[in-house]
């Protein structure tokens, strides 16, 4: 089982950190402010709680840098018990949903192109990326 601190031992690699600003160029932006970011240019003022606890995810919802959705972030926190949704929470949650993906390894080893294939579901920043193609 993956552990809070394997996610927090990715982060030190300078790929996975790299990755992280990839998503966020897409999701949000580079500022700090991101993890403030409600979909649509507001702000929430706490990380005590995501600004939809306890709610469903109606088209749109989503919030802080890497852009979570109401049940993406609920399943998170219930698989690694993040106790708010603070910066250090939203990275690891990122780390997380990569790792799910099967694309840490790609991610690792520089190969964002694999990488951004296997998770252009989980973001939808990517999802208009087309499928890979061998160059020629």
């Amino acid at each position: 089982m993956t552990t809070r601190i394997y996610l927090q031992s990715l982060l030190t690699d300078p790929n996975v950190a790299a990755w992280l600003h990839v998503i966020r160029e897409g999701e949000s932006n580079q500022n700090n402010d991101a993890y403030t970011l409600l979909n649509g240019g507001g702000h929430f003022d706490s990380f005590a709680d995501p600004p939809y606890a306890g709610q469903s995810a109606p088209p749109g919802l989503a919030a802080g840098a890497y852009q979570y959705i109401p049940h993406t972030w609920q399943r998170l926190v219930a698989q690694y018990g993040f106790p708010d949704f603070s910066p250090p929470c939203q990275d690891e949650g990122a780390v997380a949903l990569t790792l799910g993906r099967g694309a840490i390894a790609d991610v690792q080893a520089g190969n964002i192109a694999a990488a951004l294939q296997k998770c252009r579901d989980e973001w939808t920043s990517f999802q208009t990326i087309g499928p890979a193609r061998a160059c020629r």
